[in-house]
């Protein structure tokens, strides 16, 4: 196992890790989220506030 291991890091062969991504992805949607409540609360342009456009 741990050779396995150890020629998976000299080849340079990265295992994606699904959860970890997926993880990655929703955090980074709840940022833009975040950010885009953010500027409804705070805007003043009614096609901002009101449409939210």
């Amino acid at each position: 196992m741990r050779e396995a291991h150890e020629a998976n890091q000299d080849s340079g062969v990265a295992l994606a890790d699904p959860v970890g991504m997926e993880v990655f992805c929703n955090r980074l949607l709840s940022i833009t989220e975040d950010m885009n409540n953010t500027l409804v609360r705070a805007s003043f342009s009614t096609n901002i506030k009101e449409r939210k456009d």
